[in-house]
Protein backbone atom coordinates (compact mmCIF):
# COMPACT_ATOMS: atom_id res chain seq x y z
CA UNK A 1 0.00 0.00 0.00
CA UNK A 2 3.08 2.31 0.83
CA UNK A 3 3.72 4.51 -2.02
CA UNK A 4 0.50 4.40 -4.08
CA UNK A 5 -0.42 8.30 -3.00
CA UNK A 6 0.97 11.33 -3.92
CA UNK A 7 4.32 11.73 -1.84
CA UNK A 8 3.42 15.16 -0.08
CA UNK A 9 5.98 17.10 1.09
CA UNK A 10 5.98 18.16 5.10
CA UNK A 11 8.29 18.45 7.52
CA UNK A 12 9.40 15.99 10.07
CA UNK A 13 11.56 16.98 12.70
CA UNK A 14 11.78 13.34 14.16
CA UNK A 15 10.27 9.76 13.79
CA UNK A 16 7.18 10.08 16.18
CA UNK A 17 8.45 6.64 17.61
CA UNK A 18 5.28 5.01 19.63
CA UNK A 19 3.02 7.62 18.48
CA UNK A 20 -0.54 5.79 17.61
CA UNK A 21 -3.32 6.97 15.55
CA UNK A 22 -7.24 5.91 15.33
CA UNK A 23 -8.41 6.62 12.55
CA UNK A 24 -12.35 6.51 11.99
CA UNK A 25 -14.08 7.17 8.63
CA UNK A 26 -16.76 5.32 6.67
CA UNK A 27 -15.23 5.36 3.50
CA UNK A 28 -12.37 3.11 3.00
CA UNK A 29 -10.67 5.02 0.33
CA UNK A 30 -10.59 7.85 2.57
CA UNK A 31 -8.85 5.64 5.30
CA UNK A 32 -6.18 4.04 3.00
CA UNK A 33 -5.23 7.34 2.18
CA UNK A 34 -5.42 8.78 6.28
CA UNK A 35 -3.18 5.37 6.72
CA UNK A 36 -0.75 5.74 3.87
CA UNK A 37 0.24 9.21 4.84
CA UNK A 38 0.57 8.78 8.82
CA UNK A 39 2.45 5.20 8.20
CA UNK A 40 4.79 7.15 5.88
CA UNK A 41 5.36 9.69 8.36
CA UNK A 42 6.22 7.36 11.16
CA UNK A 43 3.37 6.38 13.20
CA UNK A 44 1.64 3.58 13.91
CA UNK A 45 -1.89 3.61 12.56
CA UNK A 46 -5.34 1.38 13.50
CA UNK A 47 -8.37 2.01 11.49
CA UNK A 48 -12.44 1.85 12.22
CA UNK A 49 -14.84 1.83 9.27
CA UNK A 50 -17.57 3.45 11.72
CA UNK A 51 -18.08 5.19 15.04
CA UNK A 52 -18.84 2.80 17.13
CA UNK A 53 -15.70 -0.08 15.99
CA UNK A 54 -13.76 3.04 16.50
CA UNK A 55 -15.15 3.79 20.31
CA UNK A 56 -14.26 -0.18 20.73
CA UNK A 57 -10.70 -0.33 19.11
CA UNK A 58 -10.32 2.78 21.60
CA UNK A 59 -11.54 1.01 25.02
CA UNK A 60 -9.26 -1.59 24.11
CA UNK A 61 -6.35 0.21 21.80
CA UNK A 62 -3.94 3.19 23.82
CA UNK A 63 -3.87 5.97 20.82
CA UNK A 64 -2.46 9.55 21.24
CA UNK A 65 -4.52 10.99 18.62
CA UNK A 66 -8.03 10.27 16.79
CA UNK A 67 -8.23 11.39 13.30
CA UNK A 68 -12.36 11.72 12.89
CA UNK A 69 -14.86 11.66 10.05
CA UNK A 70 -17.89 14.36 10.85
CA UNK A 71 -20.16 12.11 8.57
CA UNK A 72 -20.89 9.11 9.65
CA UNK A 73 -23.65 6.48 9.75
CA UNK A 74 -24.57 4.72 13.11
CA UNK A 75 -22.57 7.39 15.18
CA UNK A 76 -21.50 10.85 13.72
CA UNK A 77 -18.18 11.78 14.59
CA UNK A 78 -19.33 14.75 16.99
CA UNK A 79 -21.24 12.25 19.31
CA UNK A 80 -17.97 10.10 18.97
CA UNK A 81 -15.85 13.14 19.36
CA UNK A 82 -17.91 13.72 22.54
CA UNK A 83 -17.74 10.04 23.95
CA UNK A 84 -13.89 10.03 23.04
CA UNK A 85 -13.66 13.37 25.80
CA UNK A 86 -15.80 11.96 28.72
CA UNK A 87 -13.71 8.49 28.17
CA UNK A 88 -10.45 9.52 27.36
CA UNK A 89 -10.20 13.31 28.21
CA UNK A 90 -6.53 14.06 27.10
CA UNK A 91 -6.80 12.22 23.37
CA UNK A 92 -5.97 14.79 21.08
CA UNK A 93 -9.06 14.68 18.08
CA UNK A 94 -8.76 15.50 14.75
CA UNK A 95 -11.63 16.05 12.57
CA UNK A 96 -11.90 15.77 9.21
CA UNK A 97 -15.14 16.39 6.79
CA UNK A 98 -15.98 17.78 3.55
CA UNK A 99 -18.70 19.34 5.03
CA UNK A 100 -17.25 22.48 7.04
CA UNK A 101 -16.64 23.19 10.54
CA UNK A 102 -19.22 24.26 12.82
CA UNK A 103 -18.73 26.02 16.04
CA UNK A 104 -19.86 23.13 17.87
CA UNK A 105 -16.96 21.41 16.70
CA UNK A 106 -14.54 23.74 18.20
CA UNK A 107 -15.63 23.17 21.41
CA UNK A 108 -15.18 19.27 21.32
CA UNK A 109 -11.69 18.27 18.86
CA UNK A 110 -8.65 19.92 19.05
CA UNK A 111 -8.13 20.64 15.02
CA UNK A 112 -10.43 20.53 11.82
CA UNK A 113 -9.32 19.49 8.77
CA UNK A 114 -11.09 19.93 4.70
CA UNK A 115 -11.07 16.68 3.60
CA UNK A 116 -10.13 18.86 0.35
CA UNK A 117 -6.69 19.93 1.66
CA UNK A 118 -6.52 16.49 3.84
CA UNK A 119 -3.33 15.08 2.01
CA UNK A 120 -1.09 18.25 2.91
CA UNK A 121 -2.29 19.08 6.27
CA UNK A 122 -2.54 16.12 7.66
CA UNK A 123 0.49 14.97 8.54
CA UNK A 124 1.13 18.71 9.44
CA UNK A 125 -1.77 19.16 12.02
CA UNK A 126 -1.13 15.67 13.74
CA UNK A 127 2.87 16.37 14.37
CA UNK A 128 1.80 19.87 15.84
CA UNK A 129 -0.48 18.18 18.26
CA UNK A 130 1.27 15.22 19.36
CA UNK A 131 4.46 17.62 19.63
CA UNK A 132 2.83 19.96 21.56
CA UNK A 133 0.75 19.04 24.05
CA UNK A 134 -0.69 22.89 24.77
CA UNK A 135 -1.27 23.36 21.24
CA UNK A 136 -5.10 24.43 20.72
CA UNK A 137 -7.55 24.95 18.20
CA UNK A 138 -6.22 25.59 14.89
Amino acid sequence: MKGSFPHVPYTIDAKPLGRRVLCIDDNCDVLRIEQSILEEAGYEVTTASNGVDGLSLLGRTNVDLVVLDCEMPQLNGIEVARRIRAIHPTVRIIMVSGVGMSEELAGIVDCFVPKTSMVPTLVLQVNRLLRNPKAVWK
